[in-house]
């Protein structure tokens, strides 16, 4: 299929994760802004594994990796906030310290800031805003007893965690921030609810969480043949307890993409964390047989 000749290029549907289609994704941003990453919201690891339950929210990390892989690198600025939204506190610092660096990233005086031109300061400040919401409500919660670790904690997961706590709504902060990094395609949460991801293995041992079922799928010894024989979906309430397994809801951006889509791809990535998770989400397989493109 060629890009030649065509204003925006094809309307290309992607079931994809977070790093695994990277190359891919950036390349697609060079040549068509018609492009449609459908991402699940299930990732529990790292900053997010950390962000997740304390906040009670979505995984944001594989949503904000692809809207920088997506964002259009001639933008004037482009470089500096993308660096801005890329930057993660030290793993190993201590608390204060790392409190300290927050503060001057919501001051304006943090060297990173200070490196976007004036003619993208509005990014700075809209970055700003948002990571003083996220701060604002760590803050409060802390308040109960809690503590909220910021090693190793990502500006970009901090900023979408706080336009979402803002607007309560996932596709309004995604929207945001698509608009601040001149995003060229689409990225579309397959759920919209706080889900977590089980899978039942050969011998009937359960495991609770996409990081520990990813986990599985990268081992070198289990690689070639994984043993998951089911996957499914689950909520959790107080003190990370399974409280229901539960089938959600697709979001029904997905079907319009499916729908309109002139090719459906897979990519590559975990298969069942990153592809098996979202084609088993109900409906979706019928959208996907009754759609004439390619797949």
């Amino acid at each position: 299929m060629s890009f030649a000749n065509i204003k925006n290029g094809p309307k290309i549907a992607l079931f994809t994760g977070g790093s695994g289609a990277r190359g891919l994704a950036q390349s697609l941003a060079e040549h068509t802004s018609n492009s449609t990453h459908i991402i699940n919201t299930t990732d529990s690891g790292r900053s997010t594994g950390i962000i997740r339950p304390f906040f009670d929210i979505p995984a944001m990390g594989d949503l904000r990796s692809r809207l920088i892989d997506l964002a259009d690198r001639t933008t004037t600025g482009y470089a500096q906030v993308s660096a801005l939204l890329k930057h993660r506190l030290s793993p190993i610092a201590e608390q204060t310290i790392l409190e300290a660096e927050l503060d001057s990233i919501m001051s304006g005086n943090h060297p990173l800031v200070s490196a976007i031109p004036q003619s993208a300061r509005e990014h700075a400040v809209i970055i700003r805003r948002a990571l003083e919401v996220f701060n604002e409500t760590r803050k409060q919660l802390e308040n109960k007893n809690r503590t909220f670790p910021l090693q190793n904690g990502s500006i970009g997961n901090f900023f979408l965690t706080g336009e979402y706590l803002h607007y309560r709504d996932m596709e309004a902060a995604i929207f945001l921030y698509a608009r601040l990094a001149g995003v060229k395609g689409t990225v579309i949460p397959a759920i919209l609810g706080n889900y977590h991801l089980w899978a039942r293995l050969e011998n009937d041992e359960l495991v609770f969480g996409q990081h520990r079922i990813t986990n599985l799928e990268n081992d070198a010894k289990r690689q070639a043949d994984p043993p998951i024989k089911e996957m499914g979906y689950y909520t959790i309430g107080a003190n990370n307890k399974v409280t229901a397994c539960i089938s959600p809801e697709l979001n029904p951006r997905v079907k319009d993409a499916i729908i309109g889509a002139d090719a459906i791809v897979y990519t590559m990535g975990s298969f069942y964390t990153s592809i098996l998770s979202t084609l088993m989400l109900p409906g979706l397989g019928t959208f996907i047989r009754e759609s004439k493109a390619p797949k």
